[in-house]
């Protein structure tokens, strides 16, 4: 029998999923998430994705939000061929409030270390979940 036709259950006349038998998990792995306020927010594709590339740089064990890849390392992780396209995203994450930017000095030179926020700042006036937009769509 395959691991699939094992974890396989009769499915109840009514599904409750507050009913903890009720609940299966496939295989984990690490993964990162881009907050709802982000997504919908109006930066562009590569600002998202490289949000989500840094929030998958950051180190939850040491109990902060902060990360610090090279651009070009981001560049390479988001497919695109400019390290400055990437500079370009990371300026719409910090207008938009979603990334802060610390330059320090190093022995070989600067490094920016990324705040890396999951809730938007105060007074933001975008949407921050789907329902905001799709309930004057009819969706």
């Amino acid at each position: 029998m395959s691991t699939t036709e094992q974890r396989m259950t009769p499915m109840p006349e009514r599904f409750d999923p507050s009913d903890p038998t009720m609940v299966e998990t496939g295989r984990r792995f690490p993964y990162s998430t881009v907050g709802d306020w982000v997504a919908l927010s109006e930066v562009s594709h590569l600002a998202t994705r490289v949000y989500w590339l840094l929030r998958m740089h950051c180190n939850r064990a040491r109990g902060d939000e902060r990360a610090w890849p090279s651009q070009r390392t981001l560049a390479a992780l988001a497919r695109t061929k400019k390290a400055d396209t990437v500079g370009q995203a990371i300026r719409e994450l910090t207008e938009l409030g979603a990334v802060e930017v610390t330059v320090v000095r190093t022995p070989t030179g600067r490094r920016n270390i990324y705040t890396v926020h999951e809730s938007p700042p105060e007074g933001y006036s975008g949407p921050v979940r789907h329902g905001e937009i799709s309930a004057g769509q009819g969706t």
